[in-house]
């Protein structure tokens, strides 16, 4: 049990604290609870350490979730809450003044009616209202630690409205009101005049006056510091006196000599503080410095009256950061170089550039996530340099062996291939001088081999005659030979004679071969694999590079069709060939580039992943996409040797086509390939939510799991346990783009398109309607069928009448082109919708940059690390490696004027190469006996997936937790940017933020 004495000083300290306030009593509870359920210590730095505590879940808890959030559904009833707390109290008229850049003449009344029937508005009387006292005091701290510049502004403001001459008449005394404003706007003058008119005041024995202006400095809002509250302490104690009242006298003089013992405690711990800061930033420990230099400056500014110390710790700070900006530029700058030199090959730099990168950033320090990503590559490129220089051993081995029984050609290929590899690990001179000398070496002997010897004794084959193609290698490496060496090595001379008759029987008996075993060895596809046409006339199917998916070889991607008539002959090297002449031709043709990857692993060891997408009809660009994206994380994991035991990654393509109604097919297409080929371990893909419930019905079955990129349809939540997503479900985005409308297009009213027989369509549009209404606004539903420009023009022409603030459009690129093409030519109405209109290659009608009022949620942005970065979240300083690989796979510098497919990643090449990489980092991390399924599961919390687009962790439903979701607009210049700089919605990065 507490003791007496305990129970009073704790109740002493909550009342303090809270007024009384009920939500303000509960948080003391939950930290009473959280602290162990102990009686505060009287210690100063236990009090200021539970105060801070309350301060911030009051900051949260309080003020920007049940006020901020929750009671206020505009901008401007959101502003006036913050800083109408100034005001000590307000009628109409006052308030109209103060914050006229915040109510329109025309609306002041309606404001304020709805402003002061809010709950923690207090009513006065004789037409003034005030805060709430407690509500007051924290909005004020909520508002000043924020926006402190538009605190003292509207502080100014209000000073005006009380100065005699500007405000009130010429020759009208000050009132306590002035020297309010005046101490909020400007603290130490206002504090120096505050004291004259104190003294005069006490000289003219005008107690009142004293009075009022005591109680005006007592006002929590001010948020005065010690040294200020220390003064106004002082004048409490000589007025007590003054007037008799010798107990509040005695209270008021106790409390001057705490602040006095406080002022100098604090002031001990600041220049404790700066003195550990000297020690920290001599020691190179540059963030933990920087922030002992800024919590010292922070106790001076508490504290007050120490302009000089303020100034030496600001100018000290900002020498720090300046340090630490110029030090992440270099961080950034080695870390690209790094991405470049492992790019090309050149791993031993590589690793060296990103060790230097991480002992700069050691060097910053306080930057653990980063520390953790750099040293994961580090561990990576080490993990490349191993294997590659176990394998340059094996290869020298070999060499070795070789080497004795006079197979010189063969063991120079193996010595050079080994010195190769061996020059790029870097840092092994020893092993590189010792093979160079060893392929000097072989290198003289063949020259020696193939020299005529001064008396001519030597064989010579040049009039045989060479139907191989190799006999030129042959004549010039083996066959002119010295015959003093093959008396000196007779196993030589016997392998020449050999050599001689194997060449005879080939000249015999070349041409009869040919005349009876066909030019190429036909094959039959492995079960599964293959096409069919579909009810609409579109190739359906599965392809390993044997077969496309275009139905009409003689005009398009003729060259692919080669490739696979090619393939299905077994004639390789042409295949290959013809699909690099595709490329030649179409640089982001990202299946071609697959087929080429496949046949280079074939013959390695490897799992098969299938991308399931759409390459025929009105979704073939979003098939392109996943293409692109499952691509570059192909090439990534097989260059970087990321799979265990040297897996490489084999990937099949599967085409859906454009109709949901052969997912069934396909999938069981998908099933029947994986029983005959057990590699075959799971599914990237299905971009369309329609297509997925049909589709994992099947998979599930055979316990293959789907990772979906782009799939957000609502009713996807849930529906299998093999199911998975990298995208969050529409409602996200809808709360997003409604959060946006309100706030900061001020958006009252909207019309709302949608196809009601599109599922995800309709969610999308019902979702952003539940949270537009629920801030405020007033939602008209309008439908329409897809594909069908007239049923849009007969709403669009019903509403023209009667315009909303915004149009909401839950559908595609290609549909809202009607609409911007009906739409009143001199309205510039604002438009918002989701992902679905980040299609830019679909406005067709339309110049882009007549678009700037376009806005559209997202689940990705090619520009959000750099925008990040530049907005001071230093973490994402050093790019994916994914943005490199994209550009250069795809040939950026041939298509400068159509960066987008080709330099430059939209969102769903970003979410399907995320997608992909979730897969196969599942896999990576398989335990003994575990399924991929239960690896996908286990990708969460801290064992989240950092993805390009951001946080992938995982819920129990198979929906990304907390997932990032950006409001992206268009330039004037047609170009695409974050619609704000809080234009990116939800977790972005791994163990950054908290999770729900």
């Amino acid at each position: 049990m507490f003791e007496e004495k305990e129970i009073n000083e704790y109740l002493k300290h909550i009342t303090k604290m809270t007024y009384g306030h009920p939500l303000s009593l509960s948080i003391i509870r939950e930290l009473w609870h959280q602290e162990g359920g102990k009686p505060l210590s009287n210690d100063p730095d236990s009090i200021a350490a539970f105060q801070l505590k309350f301060d911030k879940k009051v900051a949260t808890d309080f003020v920007e979730e049940r006020i901020l959030k929750r009671l206020i559904p505009t901008p401007t009833l959101k502003k006036l809450t913050e800083y109408g707390a100034l005001l000590r109290s307000f009628n109409r008229p006052q308030l109209g003044d103060v914050f006229s850049d915040l109510l329109p003449e025309l609306k002041v009344d309606d404001v304020f009616d709805q402003f002061v029937s809010y709950p923690y508005i207090e009513f006065k009387g004789d037409y003034r209202y005030t805060f709430h006292e407690f509500v007051r005091e924290r909005l004020a701290r909520y508002t000043q630690e924020g926006h402190l510049k538009e605190w003292r502004a509207y502080h100014k403001k209000a000073l005006d409205s009380f100065t005699p001459g500007v405000g009130i008449p010429e020759g009208a005394p000050y009132l306590p009101e002035w020297y309010y404003h005046l101490i909020g706007f400007k603290e130490i003058e206002g504090m120096k005049e505050w004291k004259e008119a104190i003294q005069k005041a006490k000289n003219s024995e005008n107690n009142e006056n004293r009075k009022s202006l005591l109680l005006i400095a007592r006002d929590k809002a001010l948020n005065l510091t010690l040294t200020s509250q220390l003064t106004c302490t002082e004048e409490e104690e000589q007025f007590y006196k003054d007037i008799g009242e010798r107990e509040k006298a005695v209270e008021r003089h106790d409390h001057a000599e705490f602040l006095r013992m406080e002022i100098k405690r604090l002031r001990e711990k600041a220049r404790g503080l700066e003195a550990r800061g000297d020690d920290q930033r001599q020691y190179g420990d540059l963030s933990v410095a920087l922030e002992s230099y800024k919590e010292a400056l922070q106790l001076f500014q508490h504290i007050g009256n120490h302009s000089e110390g303020e100034d030496r710790l600001q100018n000290v700070i900002d020498e720090i950061e300046e340090e630490i900006k110029l030090l992440r530029e270099k961080v950034v700058e080695l870390g690209a170089k790094g991405r470049d030199q492992r790019e090309r090959g050149d791993l031993g730099a590589a690793l060296e550039s990103y060790k230097e990168a991480l002992q700069l950033l050691q060097r910053i320090g306080n930057h653990p996530v980063d520390e953790a990503r750099l040293q994961h590559v580090i561990t990576e490129i080490e993990k490349e340099i191993e294997y590659l220089i176990e394998k340059a051993r094996e290869l020298e081995a070999r060499g070795d062996d070789r080497r004795p029984y006079g197979d010189l050609g063969a063991a120079l290929e193996s010595y050079k291939e080994a010195l190769q590899l061996f020059q790029q690990v870097s840092n092994h001179a020893e092993d590189v001088a010792r093979l160079q000398r060893a392929v000097d070496e072989i290198e003289q002997q063949l020259e020696a081999l193939t020299t005529t010897t001064n008396d001519n004794e030597t064989i010579s084959s040049a009039s045989i005659p060479d139907p191989t193609g190799i006999g030129a290698l042959t004549n010039r490496k083996i066959l002119h030979v010295p015959l003093s060496l093959l008396r000196r090595r007779p196993l030589l001379t016997a392998s020449i004679f050999l050599l001689l008759i194997v060449l005879l029987f080939l000249l015999i008996f070349t041409p009869i071969l040919q005349t009876i075993i066909p030019n190429h060895i036909s094959f039959q596809p492995p079960p599964g694999i293959g096409i069919t046409q579909s009810s609409n006339g579109q190739s359906i199917g599965i392809s390993n590079g044997t077969y496309t998916f275009n139905s009409n070889c003689q005009t398009d991607n003729a060259l692919k069709c080669q490739a696979a008539e090619k393939l299905r002959q077994g004639d390789i090297n042409e295949a290959k060939s013809l699909w690099n002449r595709e490329l030649a031709t179409n640089a982001n043709d990202a299946e071609a580039l697959i087929y080429l990857e496949d046949q280079r692993v074939q013959n390695s060891p490897h799992i098969t992943l299938v991308v399931a997408t759409t390459l025929t009809g009105s979704p073939a660009d979003l098939g392109q996409d996943n293409l692109q994206g499952a691509y570059i994380a192909q090439k990534e994991f097989n260059d970087g040797f990321k799979l265990p035991h040297g897996l490489k990654v084999f990937l099949l393509i599967a085409n859906f086509g454009s109709n949901p109604k052969d997912a069934t097919t396909v999938a069981k297409q998908i099933v029947q390939a994986a029983q005959a080929d057990k590699t075959i371990v799971g599914v990237m893909g299905l971009p369309l939510g329609s297509y997925v419930p049909d589709a994992i019905a099947v998979l599930q079955q055979a316990q293959l799991p789907l990772v979906s990129p782009t799939a957000s349809g609502d009713g996807l939540t849930g529906i299998s346990p093999f199911f998975f997503r990298i995208v969050p479900p529409d409602q996200v985005q809808a709360s997003v783009g409604a959060n946006y409308a309100v706030q900061a297009l001020h958006a009252h009213t909207v019309a709302i398109f949608y196809d009601p027989q599109d599922s995800s369509n309709k969610g999308l549009a019902k979702g952003f309607e539940r949270d537009f209404t629920d801030l405020g606004g007033i939602a008209r539903e309008n439908t329409y069928t897809t594909g069908q420009p007239e049923t849009l023009r007969s709403q669009l022409q019903d509403m023209s009448g009667n315009l909303p603030d915004l149009l909401y459009f839950a559908g595609s690129a290609t549909d809202m082109n009607t609409v911007l093409v009906n739409l009143p030519p001199s309205s510039n109405l604002q438009i918002m919708g989701g992902d679905s209109l980040y299609q830019l290659q679909d406005y067709s009608t339309i110049p882009r940059s007549a678009l700037t009022h376009l806005y559209f949620t997202a689940f990705a942005y090619p520009d959000e690390w750099n925008n990040l970065c530049s907005n001071g979240l230093s973490q994402v300083c050093f790019q994916p490696s994914f943005f490199a690989s994209y550009s250069q796979s795809f040939n950026y510098g041939r298509h400068q004027e159509q960066p987008y497919g080709y330099g430059r990643a939209n969102s769903d090449t970003i979410v399907s190469y995320d997608a992909l990489s979730v897969l196969l980092t599942a896999y990576q991390r398989l335990s003994q006996g575990q399924t991929l399924q239960v690896a996908l599961k286990e990708l969460t919390g801290d064992q989240a997936f950092q993805g390009v687009s951001g946080q992938i962790s995982f819920g129990t439903d198979g929906n990304p937790l907390n997932k990032a979701v950006v409001l992206l607009s268009l330039r004037p210049d047609g170009d695409v940017q974050l619609a704000s700089t809080s234009g990116i919605q939800g977790c972005f990065l791994i163990n950054t933020c908290t999770n729900p």
